[in-house]
């Protein structure tokens, strides 16, 4: 209220001595500053908006970027998960007579007794006790 009463005794001191029409120019300019005002603030709300805007979108356009990442992540987790289980299984999978890459590293193994992977398993049941000194010694032995 006093901001009010001081702006009015402000007033009234500055309109002492004018005419009338020198007040009706200062009304009319004072009309066009707060016009211009008005208008510099709604541009600048504008802008305000403008910029809002744009980060809303930079933020959808992140957030939904960020998504597609975390899901091609638990998918590739996932996969990852799956072929070391599926490595574990091969690895303590039972030796068959069947030959694929990965016995290839078994038989080499094996070829050091002398044996192929389906040889150990037929010897192993039906080859008769042999005398390891009559035997002639492999390859590995010299």
């Amino acid at each position: 209220m006093d901001t009010q009463r001081s702006s009015l005794l402000g007033w009234a001191y500055y309109c002492q001595g004018k005419t009338m029409e020198e007040l009706k120019n200062s009304l009319l300019f004072t009309s066009l500053e707060l016009e211009q005002t008005r208008l510099a603030a709604q541009e600048e709300l504008r802008k305000r908006d403008d910029q809002l805007s744009h980060l809303k979108d930079l933020l959808n356009k992140i957030t939904s970027e960020r998504d597609e990442a975390r899901e091609r992540c638990q998918r590739l987790l996932l996969e990852k998960l799956l072929l070391q289980q599926q490595q574990l299984q091969q690895q303590n999978a039972p030796l068959s007579g069947i030959s694929s890459i990965e016995d290839e590293p078994r038989r080499a193994i094996d070829s050091n007794n002398g044996f192929s992977s389906s040889d150990c398993e037929e010897s192993i049941v039906s080859s008769p006790v042999i005398d390891p000194i009559s035997q002639p010694p492999n390859c590995h032995q010299l």
